[in-house]
C-alpha cells in the first residue's frame, strides 16, 4: 500500500483522478531506456516524448540512417520487410516527425507515396507496420558525457493513459516486437498428496532461454528465495500457518527482467482427525469422526492393503460420517485427514485403519435356500450308516455284474434280484424253491392251507414222523394241498391225524387211499 498527498486537489473527484492516474502509471509505464546519441541529443530536454526504434528489442530492422535520396526513391542503410499500410518516419526541417506511406520495398530501396521534404542524407528514420510499432518514451534527463555525446534516460510513455483515466477507455496494447517473450500468466497454489504446498505458474511460450526467480514473503519478511530456476515450480513443506505472498519473475539469459506475477495465499492447516471409528455393515463400511466446523472438510483414502502408497481418495465430505459401499465380507484400510481450502492437515495415522463389511443378507438367504433345496438324505445315509458298521443296499436299474458299483449288495429292479459282490463280480442271492429244505423244528407256529401251494408238498419233502398235530391248523389240510399218494402212514405220527385236522370233503380221498390203509368199522346201533 502506498500513500500519497493529493497536493492541489480541491475536490473528491480530483483526488480520485490523482489516485487512478498513479495506478495506471504504475501499470502501463514500467520500462526505462538509457541510450547515447550525438548532436541530435541537443534537440531534447527533459519531458520531451521520444520515439525509440530498438532493433534488438523489436527483432527486426525498424530504424537506421538514410544513405541516398532520389525523389520518391530512398536508399536505406539496411533491408526492411513491410506489410500493407507501412510508413516511413523521419524528422523534417521543422524538427517534427513526418510519416509517409511506403508503396514498395526492394531490399534497402523503398518507394514513397510522396517526396520526403526536409529529409537529408544520414538522417535518422524509423519504420511502422501493422506487425510492429516503435516505442514512445518521456525523457527524464539529458546529460552530456563527452564532447558531442549525450546520454538520455527516458521512461515509457503510454498515450492512451489519459483516455483510460478520464473516459474509462479500454487499454489496447500495441506490438513493439516480433519476438514473443515468455510471460508468467497465472500462479497456482496447490496441495500435494503429502500435504506440502506446491507453487506452479502458467507461462506462455516465447523466444529465448528463460530462468525464474521465486520469492516467498511471510508478512513483511522474506521467508524463502529460489533464484535461477529452470521452471517456475516449487514445493514447500515447512510453511507454518500464516499469510504468504509469492513472487515469480521471468528473466532472459542476460538476466534482464521480462515480467513478473504475484499471488497471495494463506496457510491454515487443520488438526489431525480424532475419534475415528469404523462399523461394518451389510455390504458397506461406515466411518465416523469428531466434528470440527463447517469450513473444514475431510478427505478419505482407501486401499485393499495396509499401504498408503496404493491408497486412493474415495471421498471429500463436510460431514462427520461416510458410508463406503464395498460389498459383502470385504476388508479395507482407511486414512483420514482434514482440509481447509488448499490447506491439508496430517493423516489420522500413518498405518491404515482396518475395517471389514458384514455378509450380504440377500446372498446368504439365497445360498441357504439353495442348500435346503438339495437332496441331502443320500449324503446323510452314506456317512451315518457306515459309521455304525451298517451295510447299505443300493438300488439300480440295470446292473453290470462285472463292475463294482461301490456297494457290496445291489438290488437290480430290472430282474428284481439281489446281488452280492464276491470280490470279482456280483452274484445272484435268490433261492430255488425246489431245492429248499426247511426242518420242521425251525418252523414257529402253524401252516395254513393258504400258505401251502397246490401240490407243492411231496413225499420227497417230508421226513418220517415229521407231521405232528401242533404243526397243522384246524381245517388246514385239503385235497388241493396234497398230491395223490403223497402222504403215507410213515409221514404221520401215531395219533396226530384227527378229524379236526381234516377239511370237510377230504374223507373220500382218505377212506379209499390205499396207502393209508385205514379200516372203517361199521356197527349197528341197537
Amino acid at each position: 500500500m502506498k500513500k500519497i498527498t493529493a497536493f492541489g486537489c480541491t475536490s473528491r473527484g480530483q483526488a480520485h483522478r490523482t489516485g487512478l492516474w498513479l495506478l495506471q502509471t504504475e501499470k502501463l509505464e514500467t520500462k526505462t531506456v538509457t541510450f547515447t546519441v550525438g548532436t541530435e541529443g541537443l534537440m531534447h530536454i527533459p519531458g520531451d516524448i521520444i520515439k525509440v526504434a530498438d532493433i534488438d528489442y523489436a527483432g527486426t530492422n525498424i530504424g537506421g540512417r538514410v544513405l541516398n535520396i532520389d525523389g520518391r526513391n530512398v536508399t536505406l542503410d539496411r533491408e526492411i520487410d513491410i506489410t500493407a499500410n507501412s510508413y516511413f518516419t523521419y524528422i523534417n526541417a521543422q524538427a517534427k516527425h513526418q510519416d509517409i506511406k511506403i508503396l514498395s520495398a526492394n531490399g534497402a530501396e523503398i518507394t514513397l507515396d510522396t517526396e520526403p521534404t526536409g529529409l537529408t542524407e544520414y538522417g535518422v528514420w524509423s519504420l511502422t507496420t501493422q506487425r510492429i510499432n516503435t516505442q514512445l518514451f518521456r525523457a527524464l534527463s539529458v546529460k552530456e558525457q563527452d564532447k558531442g555525446k549525450y546520454t538520455i534516460v527516458a521512461l515509457q510513455h503510454e498515450p492512451q493513459k489519459e483516455a483510460i483515466v478520464d473516459n474509462g477507455a479500454i487499454f489496447e496494447p500495441k506490438a513493439s516486437s516480433i519476438l514473443v517473450v515468455p510471460k508468467v500468466n497465472d500462479i497456482q497454489i496447490l496441495t500435494n498428496p503429502d500435504g506440502s504446498i506446491g507453487i506452479n505458474a502458467d507461462v506462455s511460450g516465447g523466444n529465448g532461454l528463460v530462468k525464474y526467480d521465486v520469492l516467498i514473503y511471510k508478512g513483511d519478511n522474506l521467508f524463502e528465495v529460489r533464484l535461477g530456476l529452470k521452471s517456475p515450480e516449487l514445493d514447500l513443506s515447512n510453511l507454518t500457518n500464516g499469510e504468504y505472498l509469492v513472487v515469480i519473475r521471468a528473466r532472459n539469459d542476460k538476466g534482464q527482467l521480462l515480467n513478473e506475477r504475484t499471488q497471495e495465499f494463506i496457510v491454515d492447516r487443520p488438526p489431525a482427525p480424532t475419534g475415528v471409528r469404523t462399523t461394518g455393515g451389510l455390504g458397506n463400511i461406515t466411518l465416523e469422526w469428531d466434528w470440527i466446523n463447517d469450513a473444514t472438510a475431510t478427505e478419505i483414502f482407501a486401499a485393499e492393503t495396509d499401504d498408503i502408497q496404493t491408497a486412493k481418495r474415495i471421498a471429500k465430505v463436510t460431514a462427520r460420517m461416510y458410508t463406503h459401499e464395498v460389498g459383502a465380507k470385504q476388508v479395507r484400510y482407511y486414512w483420514l485427514r482434514h482440509t481447509r481450502g488448499i490447506n491439508v492437515g496430517p493423516f489420522y495415522q500413518q498405518s491404515g485403519l482396518r475395517a471389514e463389511s458384514a455378509v450380504d443378507i440377500d446372498e446368504e438367504l439365497a445360498l441357504l435356500n439353495e442348500k435346503l433345496s438339495q437332496n441331502i438324505i443320500n449324503d446323510v445315509i452314506d456317512t451315518a450308516l457306515p459309521a455304525r458298521n451298517l451295510e447299505l443296499i443300493k438300488t439300480v436299474t440295470g446292473l453290470n455284474v462285472n463292475e463294482f458299483a461301490g456297494y457290496n449288495q445291489v438290488h437290480n429292479t430290472t430282474d428284481g434280484k439281489l446281488y452280492t459282490w464276491n470280490g470279482t463280480k456280483y452274484v445272484d442271492n435268490s433261492v430255488d424253491v425246489g431245492k429248499l429244505q426247511i426242518p420242521t423244528k425251525q418252523l414257529t407256529g402253524t401252516l395254513t392251507a393258504q400258505q401251502i401251494g397246490a401240490n407243492v408238498i411231496g413225499t420227497q419233502h417230508l421226513g418220517a414222523n415229521t407231521i405232528t398235530a401242533d404243526k397243522m391248523a384246524a381245517d388246514s389240510v385239503s385235497t388241493a394241498a396234497l398230491q395223490a399218494g403223497a402222504v403215507r402212514a410213515s409221514h404221520v405220527a401215531a395219533g396226530e391225524l384227527t378229524a379236526d385236522k381234516m377239511a370237510i370233503g377230504l374223507g373220500g380221498n382218505l377212506l379209499y387211499n390205499p396207502i393209508l390203509r385205514i379200516t372203517v368199522m361199521v356197527g349197528v346201533c341197537m
